[in-house]
């Protein structure tokens, strides 16, 4: 297999003479020459087509602008989705939960490769820890946040990231954020306005908080074919099981996968997950930092990594 020039120029002037030696499932081996040891080195790519990679980090102030949204075709909107979903998998594989799902942290170029972005609020799931309490509800753009994060105490899972996705795909759908709560309140409200129906709130363990939901006024059940017209009816099948209210209820990675409406892209044998997912040895309590002493260990890590890059 030919090396090609961007890797090559990912590996700086320390790594030459560099020669394909073995590939496996989701990175490849390359025999390479140290030049600051004069060592042969085995060089292993490992790599996620739809997760942003690093390859430096430079600190500098200024603003970014915004991505106008565009037309999307059916095709278009499926393959973005599954990538999504597929960057999810081993996101969640990982032990992590990104926590900020949203159009502003998804890349995609013109041939509409995806590739998810921004892990500033991603923090580690540990299934062997106990989290309880340990979560902040201060996460996610308030738009794309899912009910459990604002109606229990600081207790969910990864079937936020979920929720986000089917946010995703329904501004996809019609090019308008389906929840634009103004504040945490409204945010609560226009879900519940939208989704309609009897909702399940059997999961909020907060007696209060769910006698005020089911004692407003219950508006229909949303017709998804009525609010988005012309979209495909599989497309709104998998966004209502995706924006279930009930995050017990709601379907997971693997099923959305496997959803019919993205059939003509599910390769079960194409779906990489982490060999070492990560694990939470201390509990960092992050009130302890002053903000602007975080800020100078960011700027420093940053500079750090771009050192030995």
């Amino acid at each position: 297999m030919l090396i090609n020039s961007a890797d090559i120029e990912a590996l700086g002037p320390r790594y030459t003479q560099l020669k394909n030696i073995g590939r496996g499932a989701y990175g490849t081996v390359w025999l390479a020459v140290d030049n600051q040891t004069g060592q042969n080195v085995a060089i292993k790519k490992i790599s996620h087509e739809n997760i942003v990679d690093i390859k430096d980090l430079k600190y500098r102030s200024g603003k970014i602008s915004p991505i106008e949204h565009t037309t999307l075709s059916n095709d278009q909107v499926a393959y973005l989705t599954y990538q999504l979903l597929r960057a999810l998998k081993y996101i969640h594989s990982a032990n992590v939960l990104h926590r900020d799902i949203k159009p502003a942290n998804i890349l995609v170029n013109e041939n509409a490769d995806l590739k998810l972005c921004d892990f500033g609020l991603a923090r580690v799931s540990d299934p062997d820890f106990d989290h309880s309490g340990a979560h902040t509800v201060y996460v996610c753009t308030r738009w794309y946040r899912a009910p459990e994060v604002m109606l229990t105490d600081s207790c969910y899972n990864n079937s936020i990231d979920v929720w986000s996705v089917g946010c995703v795909l329904a501004e996809m759908l019609s090019r308008k954020p389906l929840f634009p709560g103004q504040n945490h309140y409204q945010q609560v409200n226009c879900i519940v306005d939208v989704l309609g129906g009897n909702l399940d709130v059997s999961w909020i363990t907060n007696n209060y908080i769910r006698a005020a939901i089911t004692s407003r006024p219950v508006p229909e059940q949303i017709n998804w074919a009525q609010r988005f017209g012309k979209a495909n009816p599989q497309a709104l099948d998998l966004l209502g099981r995706l924006l279930t209210f009930n995050p017990n209820q709601r379907i997971t990675v693997d099923e959305a996968l496997k959803h019919t409406y993205l059939a003509k892209y599910y390769n079960p044998n194409d779906l990489p997950v982490a060999t070492n997912p990560l694990t939470v040895i201390e509990e960092v309590v992050e009130d302890d930092v002053e903000i602007k002493q975080l800020y100078q260990m960011i700027i420093d890590q940053i500079n750090d990594f771009s050192a030995i890059s």
